[in-house]
């Protein structure tokens, strides 16, 4: 038996973590693991010599015939019965369902909570051996959408967060209060539109404080210093560019608190090391997703998500570096209990050897021609997402 991971592009962020874990936790459990990309565009040179991914001959995201003809053609050549697929609700690789040799195990894994990706999560549910659901609010929201005698197949496996050995003892302030953001820098998931907001109300109380900036822009930094400068505080903001994967603890270990005012999230995972790292935290509250990370109060601190003073509110209590201490140790004692690397292997590889063995599947007829793909409705994205405008979509989030 061999495990396939069908992945797009892989960028630094909370994605592009959780594959290079997965492929990582699944090796260290002695399963032969292959990934497959539908095209070249992978912001991880580490990942390239490590995995030796398989890239298919296509120039980018699509559905064409031709595009989805060679993934299919990929899959089915590399593949022999028996073997698992592991997809993450990609739009394109789900097209490629009712293409794939009969006697392949497919698993979906369910990775947000917003309207498509749960949506699509239910795409050919007969053909699917196993759902993975990546915190307890996804796999809430999915059972509500998935017919329930497919139920048994639903499985809670967490992202992986590698464990820190050198996690953060100093609490000290050094004069200036250290806020770090990391990750994808965007407003309509992210919510980075709040944090200038919350930087001027912390002025406004007398807190010194500056926020430093990791990651990448998702088409969105014109906007972010135009937010930066309607709220006057660029002199307490800090685009700091991309980081590699390990040194991300390294960074987290320099700042005071780690800030992230999502909208929606599946799995948090930057947030998720943080608290490994023992960095105390402030956070959106997420019904099942932040609450349940953060053990509702216990090992981080959640607020409304859109109460810009409560932020204020969080983050001037963690001005107290006895409490940030305490909050520190306790997020990491809880997300090493949540997320380890050795049980996140585990798990999967329970899984994947158990459906490998199982064939309880129905083979599902493809609805058109692979010739001539035509994206079914159940594939695309949420209806209204298709013609709201962006600003839009990103207040309405705000109340997912």
């Amino acid at each position: 038996m061999k495990v396939f991971l069908c992945f797009n592009e892989l960028y630094r962020d909370g994605m592009g973590t959780a594959a290079i874990t997965l492929f990582r936790a699944l090796k260290s459990r002695g399963v032969d693991v292959q990934s497959i990309h539908a095209w070249h565009d992978v912001k991880f040179p580490e990942y390239e010599l490590e995995a030796n991914p398989i890239f298919v001959d296509n120039d980018g995201f699509g559905f064409d015939g031709d595009k989805i003809k060679k993934m299919v053609d990929c899959v089915n050549v590399e593949t022999k019965d028996g073997d698992v697929l592991i997809n993450f609700g990609s739009p394109n690789w789900l097209a490629c369902v009712p293409y794939l040799r009969h006697g392949l195990r497919i698993i979906t894994a369910v990775h947000s909570i917003n309207p498509s990706t749960i949506k699509r999560g239910c795409a050919y549910a007969e053909r699917m051996s196993a759902w993975v659901c990546i915190s307890k609010g996804v796999m809430d929201r999915f059972l509500k959408r998935l017919p329930k005698k497919y139920h048994g197949k639903v499985h809670l496996i967490c992202n992986a967060v590698t464990d820190c050995p050198d996690p953060k003892t100093d609490y000290t302030v050094d004069g200036i209060l250290k806020i770090l953001f990391l990750g994808r820098i965007e407003d309509t998931s992210k919510g980075c539109g709040k944090i200038p907001k919350i930087l001027a109300e912390l002025r406004r109380r007398g807190i010194r404080a500056r926020c430093d900036f990791y990651g990448y822009f998702h088409n969105w930094e014109q906007q972010f210093w135009k937010k930066v400068d309607k709220a006057g505080v660029r002199d307490m903001v800090k685009y700091c560019g991309e980081v590699a994967h390990d040194q991300v603890y390294g960074i987290m270990k320099q700042y005071d608190i780690f800030l992230t005012p999502s909208n929606f999230e599946g799995f948090p995972l930057s947030n998720s090391e943080a608290m490994m790292c023992g960095l105390p935290c402030v956070a959106s509250r997420i019904e099942g997703v932040i609450d349940w990370i953060f053990d509702y109060g216990k090992a981080g601190l959640c607020v409304p998500k859109n109460d810009i003073c409560a932020f204020a509110d969080a983050i001037e209590k963690l001005t107290d570096r006895s409490f940030a201490k305490e909050l520190g140790s306790a997020g990491r004692k809880r997300i090493q209990s949540l997320a380890g690397f050795e049980a996140h292997g585990k798990n999967y590889a329970d899984l994947v050897r158990a459906v490998s063995e199982v064939e309880d599947y129905l083979p599902v007829a493809p609805h058109c021609p692979i010739d001539h793909y035509v994206l079914p409705g159940f594939l695309k994205s949420w209806g209204p997402a298709l013609i709201l405008p962006t600003w839009l979509k990103t207040w309405l989030r705000r109340f997912m």
